[in-house]
């Protein structure tokens, strides 16, 4: 069963078949909806023998500039490294940064939410706005997921993603 949030409230699509998997075994899949644009892939399914222990999460080293989007000028304030639990943010940590520029490490599926006083706060995830992994994403096809250069292509872009954010003053 596939849950789905729309404007209008929940949808379901029921499958008709069945995975069964003895050992280990990751499964992605990709969704097509009606137009050339609609392209969904979820993320990694894993498979794994009772009693195995999860692997730890993918890590991606973020540059960050943060500047007021009228001037320019570098600013200070705090970042959140946020993580969604189906439908709910759960902020995983909390750290400042002064003269608008910070370096961090953080899970490549998390978000990023940058705040300043007197500033509207900005959100930024990996998979969603480093568009040259977005890119690599939507490009993928069938073939792709047999080899390994594709998985190489974006491990190699998560060693080094680099977010600019832009606060507008609020009134």
């Amino acid at each position: 069963m596939v849950r789905t949030i729309d404007g209008e409230g929940r949808s379901e699509i029921e499958s008709g078949f069945t995975l069964r998997e003895p050992g280990k075994a990751w499964y992605v899949a990709r969704c097509y909806g009606a137009g050339d644009g609609q392209v969904a892939i979820t993320n990694p399914v894993r498979f794994e023998p009772q009693g195995s222990e999860p692997p730890a999460p993918a890590l991606t080293r973020i540059s960050v500039t943060v500047a007021d989007a009228s001037t320019g000028k570098p600013l200070s304030g705090a970042a959140e490294v946020v993580r969604m639990a189906g439908l709910k943010p759960v902020t995983e940590s909390v750290f400042e940064f002064r003269d608008g520029r910070f370096t961090a490490q953080i899970p490549a599926a998390a978000r990023l939410r940058v705040s300043v006083p007197g500033y509207a706060p900005q959100v930024k995830g990996v998979f969603l706005d480093h568009l040259p992994l977005l890119n690599t994403i939507f490009e993928m096809r069938a073939q792709h997921l047999t080899g390994w250069a594709v998985f190489e292509r974006i491990a190699s872009l998560l060693r080094d993603v680099r977010f600019e954010f832009r606060l507008e003053r609020t009134r």
